[in-house]
């Protein structure tokens, strides 16, 4: 296994790609309001949950 690890702004980024990546899922279900998606993460930056809004309203 490999000791490869990322942190700063690289870990901000791989956490908002994730999230980003989410919300593409939905982006024509959410239409005319801009897909929106969210990574959770807990004090030890382990995520909780990705998730997106799925429809428009």
């Amino acid at each position: 296994m490999s000791n490869f690890k990322i942190q700063g702004r690289q870990m901000k980024e791989f956490y908002m790609n994730l999230a980003l990546n989410e919300a593409w899922k939905y982006q024509f279900l959410t239409y005319p309001n801009p897909a929106v998606g969210c990574v959770i993460l807990d004090k030890n930056e382990k995520i909780l949950a990705i998730k997106a809004h799925e429809k428009a309203g």
